[in-house]
């Protein structure tokens, strides 16, 4: 469910919903700090992704999951980012050998969906990342309301398909919150 709305809107949109819900931000990152921070990571920040922590960073969140919700990309402790970034992996790999909000940045693309990631336990979240905001932080009789009356299978057809991680919702037969 792409939304077709400017980017500025959207990230304007985002940041007063999340300020809204007890988070805080920092200015944004610089180019420098995100051509840093990817290299020393590895990847790539999605195209729509990239401008929004290039406008305000998040920084802090008041709220019961505690500090730490959000990657600190500017001052944060890498080894902490690395394990963070690390972690879906980890937990699929721990569920092979025993028995996540995840914004995947391939295809390099703008508007791919966000996945909450738990171990094996791989479900959209969001058609795209404003969606998720929407998901995460509106009221909570705003959350999801838009797809009252779609059925599962239309549900999966609004996000686009991502390789590897799609799989997991198709296969699951995912169901709407």
């Amino acid at each position: 469910m792409a939304f077709q709305v400017d980017l500025k809107s959207l990230i304007d949109k985002a940041v007063h919903l999340l300020e809204s819900n007890g988070v805080f931000f920092e200015h944004g990152l610089s180019d420098e700090e995100i051509e840093r921070t990817e290299k020393t990571f590895g990847f790539k920040f999605p195209p729509d992704l990239r401008p929004f922590l290039q406008t305000a960073l998040p920084a802090d969140i008041k709220s019961p999951w505690g500090i730490g919700a959000f990657p600190n990309w500017r001052s944060g402790d890498t080894v902490e980012i690395q394990r963070r970034i690390d972690w879906p992996f980890e937990g699929i790999a721990f569920d092979i050998e025993n028995n996540g909000f995840y914004l995947p940045a391939e295809p390099l693309l703008a508007g791919n969906p966000v996945f909450s990631v738990y171990q094996t336990d791989i479900i959209h979240y969001g058609c795209d990342l404003w969606d998720y905001f929407v998901n995460e932080f509106a009221p909570q009789e705003e959350r999801w309301a838009r797809y009252k009356g779609v059925s599962p299978s239309e549900y999966n057809e609004l996000h686009r398909p991502i390789r590897f991680w799609s799989q997991f919702t198709h296969l699951a037969g995912e169901t709407l919150q």
